[in-house]
C-alpha cells in the first residue's frame, strides 16, 4: 500500500505543478521585462497574496530608495488638503497607490491570480514602464507648482514660524520628488527629469537649515529636579533639526510627575504622567499633550526609570509628530 500511497501523492503534486500558469514561476514569459516591472506574491487569501505581490514589486525599489513613513503622511495629508484640490482633480493616479516598504508606487495593478489545487493563492503584480514613467513624471511637475507656492510664500514673510512652516512643507513635496525621481530611473532606466523649479534638494535642504536656526526653542520644564525631561525634549528638538536657547522664539513648557501607586503586589508601581505646550511670544499655547501610564519593576528606582524610558518614547515620537502637525496646519490655513 505504501508504493501506492507515495505513487498518488506524486501524481498529484505533478498535476498541481502542471496545472499553475507560467507567470507564477516566470512572469516576465507573459509581461516581458522591456515593458513590465513584475513580482509575483502567495498566500493562504487572494488579499495576503496580492499584499505579498505588491510588497515585492516595491522592494524592487527598496535597496536604493531610502522613504520615511512619516513623510510621507505628511505628504498625504498636504497633498490632499484644499489649496492643492486642483491638482489632486487633475490626476487619478492616487487611486492606484500602494504604500508598502515605505514605497509610494502609482500605477501598478494586479494583473493575474492563481488559486492550485491545495488551496494556495499566487498574485502578480506589474508596472507598465512607459506609461507609468508619464505619470511619475507628471506627478513631479505637480509637486514642484506646490512646492514653488510653498517658496514663494517663505520669501514674502519675516515672521520665523512663518517662514519655517512654509520651507518645511516645501522640503515634504522635494523629499518626495527625489524619491519618485529614483523610482523614474529604475521604471525607465536612464529616464532622468529635468526641474524647471530653479530649486534642487540640496538648495530647499539649507533653507530649512536656516529657518530651523531662525527659529530656537526654549525649554522650561515644571518637577524636573533631575533635568531628565528636559534632556529628553532637547534631543528630540535636535533630532528635528531645531536648536534651543535661554530665549527661543518658541517655549516648550509644561510639567510631569511620578506618584507610587500600591497594587498589593510585591512589584513596585509608579504612575507617570507629562503635559507639554508649545509657547508663542504672544505667549498662546500652540501645541499641547498630555499623556500618562503606569510602570512596575522590582524596586521602586527602577519602576521609575521604566517610567522615564516610556516617557522619553512617548515624547519623541507623539509630541514630535504634534509638533509637525501644528507647522503643516500653519501652512494649510495660509492657502
Amino acid at each position: 500500500m505504501k508504493p501506492l500511497f507515495f505513487s498518488s501523492f506524486l501524481l498529484l503534486t505533478i498535476a498541481t505543478a502542471q496545472d499553475k500558469p507560467a507567470w507564477i514561476d516566470t512572469p516576465q514569459s507573459q509581461y516581458s521585462n522591456a515593458k513590465y516591472l513584475s513580482a509575483v506574491g502567495s498566500g493562504d487569501t487572494r488579499k495576503s497574496a496580492e499584499s505579498d505581490a505588491s510588497a515585492k514589486l516595491a522592494m524592487i525599489f527598496q535597496s536604493t530608495i531610502k522613504a520615511e513613513q512619516t513623510i510621507n503622511d505628511r505628504y498625504k495629508e498636504l497633498f490632499t488638503s484644499p489649496q492643492n484640490s486642483t491638482y489632486e482633480q487633475s490626476t487619478d493616479v492616487t487611486k492606484n497607490t500602494s504604500i508598502s516598504s515605505n514605497q509610494i508606487l502609482y500605477n501598478f495593478q494586479i494583473a493575474e491570480t492563481f488559486t492550485d489545487n491545495l488551496g494556495r493563492t499566487y498574485a502578480l503584480a506589474v508596472i507598465e514602464r512607459a506609461p507609468t514613467a508619464e505619470i511619475y513624471e507628471k506627478k513631479i511637475q505637480e509637486n514642484e507648482k506646490i512646492m514653488g507656492r510653498y517658496i514663494e510664500q517663505y520669501s514674502k514673510t519675516n515672521d520665523a514660524v512663518a517662514q519655517y512652516a512654509d520651507i518645511n512643507a516645501a522640503s515634504v513635496f522635494s523629499t518626495i520628488n527625489e524619491g519618485l525621481k529614483q523610482q523614474l530611473v529604475i521604471i525607465i532606466p536612464g529616464r532622468t527629469y529635468v526641474s524647471t523649479s530653479g530649486y534642487d534638494a540640496v538648495k530647499i535642504q539649507q533653507m530649512l537649515a536656516d529657518a530651523r536656526k531662525n527659529l530656537p526653542f526654549a525649554v522650561s520644564i515644571k518637577n524636573d529636579t533631575e533635568g531628565k525631561t528636559t534632556a529628553i525634549v532637547k534631543e528630540m528638538l535636535s533630532e528635528m533639526g531645531f536648536v534651543t536657547a535661554e530665549k527661543g522664539v518658541l517655549t516648550i513648557s509644561g510639567e510631569i510627575s511620578f506618584e507610587k501607586v500600591d497594587l498589593k503586589k510585591t512589584e513596585e508601581y509608579v504612575r507617570w504622567s507629562y503635559a507639554l505646550s508649545v509657547v508663542d511670544g504672544a505667549k498662546a499655547t500652540i501645541v499641547s499633550l498630555t499623556e500618562n501610564g503606569r510602570e512596575g519593576h522590582l524596586t521602586y528606582s527602577e519602576a521609575v526609570a521604566r517610567a522615564t524610558r516610556t516617557m522619553k518614547q512617548k515624547i519623541k515620537t507623539n509630541f514630535g509628530k504634534e509638533i509637525n502637525r501644528y507647522f503643516d496646519t500653519l501652512v494649510k490655513k495660509s492657502n
